[in-house]
């Protein structure tokens, strides 16, 4: 049975991301590590955006943050409802619990699908519904949750300003949300950059 450890560097990051919370307003770029089958095939991995003063309305729409909240991250996948991009509460996107004391010390398989299905069921559901044909759908989204638990994930990090976080939040709310990812321009993209 294969067993997963909260990875040294993401709690690190974690701590940082949300201890500098109370400082400043920040934004860091996730660059996590390629997974899986398909993570064997190709290096490129997958970015996300975490910004510690603008928080998840729903996973379309953008709020500034509440006091005693940790702020969102910003991921693209194609085939999760249709849309650009979505938002998750940082918590969730690591660990696929709602509370930093939900989260397990160390996690299987068997934990890490159900934590994801639990989440999924109580806030996603309009994005990734049941599947009739099985009991939990597959599909990119349980990237969105959990990813913790399948990648290491480095952080780097720069100050913003509330001005910012609203022009922000003004643009992703008023644009047009309809996926547009092509994975073989963007491998092509970055095969071109590197060589």
């Amino acid at each position: 049975m294969r067993t997963y450890r909260r990875a040294t560097v993401l709690v690190l990051v974690l701590v940082l991301l949300v201890s500098a919370r109370a400082e400043a307003r920040e934004a860091a770029l996730l660059l996590e590590e390629p997974f899986g089958r398909f993570g064997a095939m190709t290096p490129t991995g997958h970015a996300a955006v975490y910004l510690s003063d603008v928080c998840a309305q729903s996973p379309t729409k953008l709020r500034p943050c509440m006091p005693g909240e940790n702020g969102v991250v910003l991921s693209r996948y194609h085939h999760v409802g249709g849309y650009d991009w979505l938002a998750i509460p940082l918590i969730p996107y690591l660990y696929a619990v709602d509370d930093a004391s939900q989260i397990p010390s160390s996690a299987d398989l068997g934990l890490e699908t159900r934590l994801r299905d639990r989440y999924r069921r109580e806030h996603l559901m309009d994005l990734v519904p049941d599947d009739p044909k099985e009991e939990i759908p597959r599909g990119e989204w349980i990237q969105l949750i959990g990813s913790a638990y399948d990648r290491r994930i480095f952080g780097y990090a720069i100050e913003t300003s509330e001005e910012q976080d609203q022009a922000l939040i003004s643009d992703f709310n008023e644009r047009r949300n309809k996926a547009h990812f092509n994975f073989f321009s963007t491998t092509a993209l970055i095969s071109r950059r590197t060589l």
